[in-house]
């Protein structure tokens, strides 16, 4: 697989995966769409108007973008739990909502293994 390299990132596209709020706080959690381990999460307080974005890779933060390439051009790391729920995914689209928890999928997707459309989601073919 080639190096993924600032000029690739520069190219992606952000999807909004999640949003929620708080207490005078709101957030919006995007993944990216070409390499679906990087998501950002960005954290709006009201009070000061002010905005913190946090690069994450694997689910885990990452300083900076820069952080983030060297951290994508590793392997992901799959543990044994992570093995385990995602044996229980199909390849094709199904609500698995009642049968897989919910952290473990979106632990599952922020490393790239699943996604989600329309309330379903699908183990990820590797290309």
């Amino acid at each position: 697989m080639a190096e993924i390299t600032k000029d690739d990132l520069a190219k992606c596209h952000m999807e909004l995966t999640m949003r929620g709020h708080g207490t005078g706080f709101f957030f919006s959690r995007f993944r990216c769409v070409e390499h679906p381990r990087l998501s950002r999460h960005d954290h709006y307080e009201k009070k000061s108007r002010s905005v913190k974005s946090i690069f994450m890779v694997d689910g885990a933060d990452v300083t900076d973008l820069a952080a983030a390439i060297v951290a994508l051009n590793k392997p992901v790391e799959i543990s044994d739990k992570d093995r385990e729920v995602l044996e229980r995914v199909p390849l094709d689209w199904t609500d698995l909502r009642k049968k897989v928890g919910f952290m473990d999928m979106h632990a599952l997707a922020d490393k790239g293994l699943v996604e989600f459309q329309n309330g379903k989601c699908r183990r990820v073919v590797k290309r």
